[in-house]
């Protein structure tokens, strides 16, 4: 982390200058507009939620052996397993209020077919 901040200041890419704005904000909600599901999307994340457990399963172990705790998978790993999910949907469901996405344009805007039907 310092080695690349270094090169972020050496390249002109960040500064150790004051940072603007109030210093607190609200997040914008649903930054991506209303979220709609896509099932050639959705099947990959099922394989990424597969790994997410298991990592999920070794944390809760570690944990609970380290504080000294007789671990509990069945009791502990879905607990958690669903502290996890409901932090990533408050976190997708949010952005923070200086970022905001690219505009929206049509999939055949920009792409060569439509450009040679023009």
């Amino acid at each position: 982390m310092a080695a690349g901040t270094v090169v972020a200041v050496t390249t002109g890419l960040g500064s150790f200058g004051p940072a603007t704005g109030s210093g607190f904000a609200l997040p914008v909600f649903l930054p991506f507009g209303t979220p709609r599901f896509d099932l050639a999307a959705a099947l990959p994340l099922l394989l990424f939620s597969l790994t997410t457990l298991a990592e999920i399963t070794g944390q809760t172990v570690l944990n609970s052996e380290t504080v000294g705790r007789t671990p509990d998978p069945e009791r502990d790993v879905p607990r958690v397993a669903r502290a996890d999910a409901l932090v990533s949907l408050a976190a997708a469901c949010s952005a923070p209020p200086s970022w905001s996405p690219a505009p929206r344009t049509s999939a055949s805007a920009g792409s060569p077919a439509s450009a040679a039907a023009s």
